[in-house]
């Protein structure tokens, strides 16, 4: 959240360039406080485990997409957020909201 607000205020005073996720999330269409409260949502989300310790193929973006889905956005939005996640146009369709 910080360093949001930092690059907000440099760029409102100077020619400075946001990148990384700050960047992304600038230019998302989605409201900063949502796009916050998903990054912090999402920060800690991890993929399930088997007996064995390996990871679940999907769960991780399952959850992620459940938590995308509960927020109050737009479809536009919230496939602003699935782009951000790092989730490519062509599995799009595995959206609940679409």
């Amino acid at each position: 959240m910080y360093e949001y607000a930092d690059a907000l205020a440099k760029t409102g005073i100077s020619s400075y360039e946001p990148d990384g996720w700050v960047a992304q999330a600038m230019n998302s269409g989605v409201a900063p406080e949502d796009y916050l409260l998903f990054r912090a949502v999402t920060a800690n989300i991890t993929s399930d485990r088997d007996a064995d310790g390996n990871a679940i193929p999907g769960s991780k973006k399952a959850k992620i997409l459940a938590a995308i889905d509960m927020m109050d956005l737009s479809d536009e939005e919230k496939d602003a957020l699935y782009f951000a996640s790092g989730y490519s146009e062509s599995t799009i369709s595995e959206a609940p909201w679409r």
